[in-house]
C-alpha cells in the first residue's frame, strides 16, 4: 500500500483533504502577496499543484466540488454586502462599455486563431466555422468570483474603477451565456446532417409493362 493509499482510503481521509488544501492556498497565498500579487494566484498555484496536473495528491470528488461551491456561494455574498448599488448604477455605461469590448475582442481573436490551427473537419462535429465561434465564445468567460476576491484584496471593490469592473463582469458574463447559447442552437448540426436530416433519394425502379396497365403486346388494358 502506498503512501497515498494509506492517507486518503480511509474513513476520515476528507479531514486530511480539507487541512491540505486550507494550508497550501494559505501558504502560497502568503507567498504570492509577498510579491504583490493577490493571494487568490497563490490559491490557483495550490490547485495546480496538488491537483493531477503535478503532484495528484487531491483529487476531484463531490466533497471537494461542494466546498467549492459554498466558497463560492459565500464570496459572493460577502462582496454583496460590501457593494454599493448607487456606485454600481452610476458606472453602468462604463461597465457595458467594458464588458462589450471584453466579448469582442476575444471572439474575435479567438476566432481568428482557432480558424488558423482549426483545418480538418470531422464530420461527425459541426462545421470548421462554429467550431472557430464557439472556441471564440468560450474564452469571453470570466470569472466574477475571482474578480470580486482580487478587488477586496486590493481595496478596490467600492472605488469607481472597482464598481465599473465589477459591473463589467457580471455583463461579460451575461453576454457570453447569451452567445454561447445562440452558437449551440444555430451551429449544433452535424455537417453530415447538412441543418438536417437528408432524405436519400431512392433509384427510380423500372415498371412491368403490367404495372403501367398495359399489356405484353404494349395495349393498354380496359
Amino acid at each position: 500500500m502506498g503512501l497515498k493509499d494509506f492517507l486518503f482510503n480511509n474513513d476520515y481521509s476528507f479531514l486530511l483533504q480539507i487541512a491540505i488544501i486550507l494550508l497550501s492556498t494559505k501558504l502560497l497565498g502568503l507567498l504570492t502577496k509577498r510579491i504583490s500579487l493577490p493571494q487568490v494566484v497563490g490559491a490557483l498555484a495550490a490547485g495546480i499543484i496538488l491537483g493531477p496536473m503535478l503532484l495528484d495528491v487531491v483529487e476531484r470528488n463531490d466533497l471537494i466540488v461542494s466546498l467549492a461551491e459554498l466558497g463560492v456561494i459565500v464570496l459572493m455574498f460577502s462582496a454583496g454586502l460590501e457593494t454599493d448599488i448607487q456606485e454600481l448604477k452610476k458606472a453602468g455605461l462604463a461597465s457595458f462599455v467594458i464588458a462589450l469590448l471584453g466579448v469582442i475582442v476575444p471572439l474575435v481573436g479567438g476566432f481568428f486563431l482557432a480558424d488558423f490551427y482549426n483545418t480538418e473537419q470531422d464530420p461527425e462535429m459541426a462545421s470548421l466555422f462554429w467550431q472557430n465561434i464557439f472556441i471564440g465564445v468560450v474564452l469571453t468567460a470570466t470569472s466574477v468570483s475571482i474578480t470580486v476576491e482580487t478587488l477586496k484584496e486590493l481595496g478596490a471593490l467600492n472605488s469607481r474603477a472597482g464598481n465599473a469592473i465589477l459591473g463589467a463582469a457580471v455583463i461579460d458574463d451575461i453576454l457570453g451565456i447569451i452567445a454561447l447559447t445562440v452558437v449551440i442552437s444555430l451551429g449544433g448540426k452535424k455537417t453530415g446532417d447538412g441543418g438536417g436530416e437528408k432524405h436519400q433519394r431512392r433509384p427510380r425502379q423500372p415498371q412491368h409493362p403490367r404495372q403501367r396497365g398495359e399489356t405484353r403486346d404494349g395495349r393498354a388494358e380496359q
